[in-house]
């Protein structure tokens, strides 16, 4: 059974884009009726009605029900007879593989810890949570944690927003800011991704459709920041696992087209815009389109001594099979490295990381630093840890910034040295004043070296500038109970629950 979207979710979608669509509708009719059938333009919508549904997470007594209110969908969570309870927003994602779920608690987006599995048809928990206890509306949503599924940049600031204005992805994300065109509508102006050079054409797709290993924004830049024509690099800096996977992650669909023979042979000429219409297409036979594509390289008179019914095939089926992704539990997307046939092996990966492209910034010790950290906190692997924090400590001068102090610290504490992390985590805080983050960091390598007031002081620091991350609130609550004064502590968690009493983990801290 597939998730099919609701009529309410395709008028939210159609009446989102309402304003690019009368833009573009005098033009380009034929893309913007059909539109609303993409995948992008339902990458961000009001929740389908889904299954009902109640489960347990592995190792957790917490127990997560899905339901409905008044018609609108509901994410509970009950433990030792305390229920919390959130309305659901926006779902996130177009439900092809599966969707996530956002709360708004006082204008701040958090995440539920349930998401859907549109193949399996069931409900689990969401990626990021599978290892807390109790999994809770915890997770925040950031500007640029919506970057891949919202049409524009939607926060005032970096955790505040105003969810109602949240746009699914639209015309401008690939085409480039479109004002000038409407004005005066000529080809110079707007953005035709399949015109540009080879990078800047890849880099449109890149933006969403390239995990990799690890991805480090250049200094002083935001995703936000990337425009349609320029080249993605100089905005992140992308590190792939030096040899290729048999496993793939949901998110790697240009790396995996890269490693293909057939883009290789190609000279490039095969990219994403040559099986994808961007634009959507509800009618479209895609086995007969992807055929097609294929045989533009290989002749129907070449594939006839193969392929029983070579006018019929589905290439796809054996050439990109559908596997499981090793990053999201339920969830299976296309192969795109194009094998030979669909049980070829690949390499077996191991602990190196290079550039997805060549980084020549003057920034690119620091970048490759980053990257390696980024890459030991999900390999674990102490080869890899050990390189981490060697190219962390070799960076020096104007390429020491705050995010390789606050990278250095965090590897100290995790090397049990915290009062050698301290240091760090300060002079990260003094390069980046308004980071609560960084200030959370400093907080807890400060409790770990004994500093138990100035800790206290770091975390009502981080309280002020990001008041509805409830880890400060819940670090200090822990110190004043360690300190025997349980007034104090109860006096913190009740401040963050005037905020959002229903979270969970801070009710069970009263």
């Amino acid at each position: 059974m597939k998730t099919k979207c609701s009529l309410a979710a395709v008028l939210w979608v159609s009446t989102a884009l309402a304003g690019n669509f009368d833009r573009c509708l005098p033009c380009h009719r034929q893309e913007v009726e059909s539109f609303p059938a993409s995948a992008m333009a339902r990458s961000i919508s009001q929740p389908a009605i889904l299954p009902r549904f109640s489960f347990h997470p592995p190792g957790s007594t917490v127990e997560i029900q899905i339901g409905y209110k008044n018609g609108r969908m509901i994410h509970r969570e009950s433990l030792n007879g305390s229920t919390t309870e959130y309305p659901i927003r926006f779902a996130v994602g177009s439900g092809k593989v599966g969707q996530s779920f956002l709360a708004n608690v006082g204008g701040h987006l958090l995440q539920s810890p349930a998401s859907f599995y549109t193949a399996r048809n069931t409900w689990d928990l969401t990626p990021g949570y599978e290892d807390v206890r109790v999994p809770g509306f915890t997770q925040s949503v950031t500007r640029d944690c919506l970057f891949c599924h919202a049409g524009e940049a939607v926060s005032l600031a970096e955790n505040r927003f105003v969810p109602d204005s949240i746009e699914p992805i639209g015309c401008e994300r690939c085409h480039g800011p479109s004002e000038e065109h409407r004005r005066h509508p000529s080809a110079a102006n707007i953005v035709n991704p399949a015109k540009l050079p080879v990078r800047e054409r890849d880099s449109v797709c890149e933006q969403c459709h390239l995990k990799g290993a690890a991805a480090v924004l250049q200094p002083g830049k935001q995703w936000w920041d990337f425009k349609p024509g320029q080249k993605l690099e100089s905005v992140a800096i992308h590190y792939v696992e030096a040899a290729p996977n048999s496993s793939i992650v949901a998110v790697s669909h240009a790396e995996q087209l890269s490693l293909s023979k057939c883009v290789r042979a190609s000279a490039n000429r095969l990219w994403c815009g040559s099986c994808h219409n961007p634009h959507g297409n509800a009618k479209a036979d895609r086995t007969a389109e992807i055929r097609q594509v294929c045989m533009s390289c290989h002749p129907l008179a070449v594939l006839a001594a193969q392929h029983a019914n070579p006018q019929t095939a589905d290439c796809v089926t054996c050439h990109m099979p559908r596997k499981p992704t090793s990053d999201v539990a339920h969830a299976a997307v296309t192969d795109h490295r194009i094998v030979k046939r669909s049980g070829d092996s690949e390499a077996a990966t191991v602990a190196r990381i290079v550039s997805w492209m060549p980084d020549d910034s003057q920034s690119a010790s620091r970048n490759s630093a980053l990257a390696w950290f980024a890459y030991a906190q999900k390999n674990k692997n102490p080869a890899v840890t050990k390189e981490a924090y060697q190219r962390l400590a070799s960076i020096s001068g104007p390429q020491r910034d705050a995010a390789v102090e606050a990278a250095s610290g965090y590897m100290l504490l995790e090397f049990g040295k915290p009062r050698l992390s301290i240091p760090k985590f300060e002079e990260a805080t003094r390069e980046a004043l308004g980071n609560a983050e960084y200030w959370l960091d400093l907080g807890v390598a400060q409790d770990a070296g004994g500093e138990t007031t100035a800790a206290l002081e770091s975390f009502n620091h981080a309280m002020s500038l990001d008041e509805y991350d409830y880890r400060p609130y819940l670090a200090a609550a822990k110190i004043y109970y360690r300190l025997k004064l349980p007034d104090q502590a109860r006096r913190m968690v009740e401040r963050y629950l005037r905020l959002d009493p229903q979270n969970l983990t801070m009710r069970l801290a009263e």
